[in-house]
């Protein structure tokens, strides 16, 4: 019978500690870098609600960039980007790129909630894409 509760307890600690780990998945998005010639896919992952890494595995040139991404919310109710909350956010993020051949990207990005985002992003060369993830 001890046996039998003892299980139960068990099971029901399993269960509250895997319901508490789903809830902290971070977010991932997919990311477009585009201009009026080249469309190029990439991914966010977040690793806080305000960071993450961003990357761009077959980028301009032929090169794979990837680097930090941070953004700052500037609203009165600062909460966490990618939270799900509702309302308006005056938030804005930037990345900065490394490419694989030693080319650079920087990006500005008006952010939304759940952490999605529209901005520019300028390659070392002077080329200017739209970013959107």
């Amino acid at each position: 019978m001890l046996q039998i509760e003892f299980m139960k307890l068990l099971t029901i600690l399993f269960i509250v500690a895997t319901t508490a780990l789903v809830g902290c998945v971070l977010p991932t998005h997919k990311v477009s870098l585009s201009n009026t010639s080249e469309v190029y896919s990439g991914v966010l992952k977040f690793d806080s609600g305000y960071t993450g890494e961003l990357s761009i595995p077959k980028g301009p040139e032929g090169e794979s960039f990837s680097g930090r991404y941070v953004a700052t919310d500037m609203s009165a109710s600062a909460q966490a980007v990618g939270a799900s909350a509702t309302g308006q956010i005056d938030a804005q993020g930037v990345w900065a790129g490394r490419g694989s051949r030693g080319s650079t990207m920087h990006a500005t990005v008006k952010v939304g909630r759940g952490g999605h985002g529209i901005g520019t992003a300028k390659h070392s060369n002077g080329k200017e894409y739209q970013i959107s993830f």
